[in-house]
């Protein structure tokens, strides 16, 4: 539906406009001398009834389609109440009988008349009558009032949205703004400045500027100011303002606005925006050389500690790419030493010397023991090798039971049982949490007497803002405690550090197996998570390794 004219129906004279004016729009869009009067009648009809039971309604031209999807004029009188009045009314009768498509519903009388075949809708047409009938001559004085009224409106809406906003915006900004009329009246203030002072805005619209800096300036120069505003140039001040915070330095700005045409003040814009920090900072850099030479010092300091995290940044990341690397290329002969071995083994054991046979057995388990070292460098330097998702959200038995089916041979071997937690969420990288799983519950596994079947027991607790503050951890952050405690040979404490650095190992690897890399990575991959992890044990008495992981 395209709009043509749209104005309210308040007195007769809008009825002779709606009845002129569907005239003229049948007349441009090829209707028949009849057709025009009849479209034309009909919205009169319709018109004099809403005018005379005051409805204050609307009518709405337009060019669309009538209800057989015909090109038409159309023509609406539009109000919200229409259910309320008589809608089977004379005027509403009459109109129905000229024209062929009348329609009534609970806002709305909705009439069109149909264009002739040869006529059709087009984005001419539509200009062509909306620029006639908004920019055409006026039918009537009235009509000529009817715009510019019309016009003033608008204006007078754009005023407001465009005040509304000024004050919107103004309100939002973190200093005080404010507007004075010539006689130093005030005119308005933003939120900030209303916050300052405590005080609406109708109630300082009834104060002098002058009082409000009496009451909040303490040593003012009244003199000095009252010279540079009958200068009536913009002009700064650097002032002290009380308030409920105490006294605070803050910069006054004033700068007029003058009549283009008679040079006369119209108004003072204004703004007082704190700087008492900077001030203090200026005063004291003032007074103390000294303090100012550390300044400088602690910059190039600052700068040269970047210009060191930058270079250990860059070399651990290139520390961590050679690891994988060298690790990565170690397989390949190493796993070719274990084949050949085998390969001997297997066509030459007979003919072999039984003390060539030993070294060929040693040489095998060298080669195993050196593939598992560099199995966990490179689970290590992997941990380094990128940035990883840490937000999943992982099942803690999930993780223990995976881990558990991992182990299953090693579990069965050594006869473990393994007692796991109720159901508790950790949040991090699914993978990396598996593998610190994995790694603890194999290094209470295999650390137990020959004589000891191992029992290895997970308890997790859910941890309190009062609970993790002590332990050094982000109250942002909820924290679980997870607790992995076994029964089996314990460490003496005073090596709890050095078991998580890579390849510190407590005993010899002919009582057990392994590389001194697990608890390592454990550490590692906890580091990544934010958390912490510490050990509890003694000789003979088992062990407790806790862990404080994201929840």
């Amino acid at each position: 539906m395209n709009d043509i004219i749209v104005f309210n129906l308040e007195n007769d004279q809008d009825l002779v406009l709606a009845h002129r004016r569907s005239m003229q729009l049948c007349e441009m869009c090829g209707l028949g001398l009849i057709a025009q009067t009849g479209f034309a009648t009909a919205v009169s009809e319709v018109a004099r009834f809403m005018i005379e039971n005051q409805t204050g309604s609307v009518l709405n031209l337009s060019l669309g389609k009538s209800k057989n999807s015909r090109p038409a004029i159309c023509a609406s009188i539009n109000y919200p109440s229409l259910n309320r009045l008589n809608v089977s009314n004379e005027n509403f009768q009459y109109a129905r009988k000229l024209v062929s498509d009348f329609q009534i519903s609970a806002s709305a009388v909705s009439i069109s008349c149909e264009l002739p075949k040869t006529i059709k809708l087009s984005q001419a047409l539509f200009d062509k009558c909306k620029q006639e009938f908004n920019k055409g001559q006026a039918i009537s004085p009235y009509e000529e009032v009817k715009r510019k009224n019309a016009e003033l409106q608008q204006l007078a809406d754009i005023l407001v949205a465009s005040e509304n906003r000024y004050q919107e915006l103004t309100s939002s900004l973190p200093l005080m703004m404010f507007s004075l009329a010539p006689d130093h009246q005030m005119l308005y203030a933003n939120q900030s400045f209303l916050d300052f002072t405590g005080r609406s805005l109708e109630d300082l619209k009834k104060t002098n500027w002058f009082e409000w800096v009496k009451t909040h300036h303490l040593d003012v120069d009244f003199g000095y100011l009252r010279t540079k505003l009958e200068d009536k140039k913009a002009f700064q001040l650097e002032v002290i303002l009380s308030s409920a915070a105490g006294k605070v330095w803050h910069l006054l700005s004033l700068t007029p606005q003058l009549d283009s045409l008679s040079g006369n003040l119209l108004q003072w814009f204004g703004f007082i925006v704190d700087i008492h920090a900077q001030k203090v900072v200026d005063e004291t850099l003032k007074d103390n050389q000294e303090l100012r030479r550390v300044k400088e010092i602690m910059e190039i300091r600052e700068k040269q500690l970047d210009d060191t995290i930058q270079e250990l940044n860059r070399s651990n990341q290139e520390l961590a790419r050679y690891a994988y690397v060298a690790s990565h290329d170690l397989q390949e002969p190493v796993r070719k030493n274990m084949l050949l071995a085998d390969m001997i083994i297997d066509k030459y054991y007979a003919h072999i010397p039984e003390e060539a046979q030993d070294l060929l057995r040693r040489l095998k388990n060298s080669a195993e023991r050196m593939q598992l070292v560099i199995r966990d460098l490179l689970t290590y330097s992997r941990l380094n090798s990128g940035p990883v998702l840490l937000n999943e959200k992982v099942e803690l038995s999930k993780l223990i039971q995976l881990a558990t089916s991992n182990l299953e041979y090693m579990i069965s071997e050594k006869g473990a049982t393994i007692l796991a937690p109720g159901s508790q969420v950790l949040t991090g990288n699914a993978l990396q949490l598996l593998l610190l799983f994995q790694n603890l519950l194999a290094n209470a596994i295999k650390f137990t007497a020959p004589d000891v079947k191992p029992v290895v027991s997970i308890v997790a607790e859910l941890l309190t803002k009062e609970q993790s503050g002590p332990i050094n951890l982000p109250g942002t952050q909820q924290w679980l405690c997870i607790q992995v405690i076994d029964n089996g040979i314990g460490f003496d404490e005073q090596y709890t550090d050095r078991i998580f650095e890579v390849f510190q190992r407590l005993h010899s690897k002919n009582d057990f197996s392994g590389t001194g890399i697990g608890l390592s990575i454990c550490k590692k991959i906890i580091d990544l998570h934010g958390g912490k992890i510490t050990a509890k044990s003694s000789p003979g008495r088992g062990s407790n390794f806790t862990v404080y992981l994201p929840a």
